[in-house]
């Protein structure tokens, strides 16, 4: 799934990361999100060499999005 913000900012969803997003009821506000932002999380959870790694960063994400919180802590 590609997400135009403009024609420079696509940020392609791997469809195990839109299937968790989806099952969370929070694929609009992952939209919602800025460029840098929706780009950071998948690349953090594609990254990740180890299962574990890749699965608290989903949780990270997740609690993110479902608190409001900015990505990674990071300020607004």
């Amino acid at each position: 799934m590609k997400i135009p913000v403009s024609k420079d900012n696509i940020v392609s969803i791997p469809e195990f990361i839109k299937r968790i997003l989806l099952k969370h009821d929070l694929l609009e506000k992952y939209n919602s999100q800025i460029y840098t932002y929706r780009k950071g999380y998948v690349k953090c959870i594609e990254d990740a060499k180890r299962e574990e790694t890749k699965k608290r960063r989903i949780d990270q994400m997740i609690r993110e999005l479902r608190e409001g919180k900015a990505y990674m802590g990071m300020r607004r």
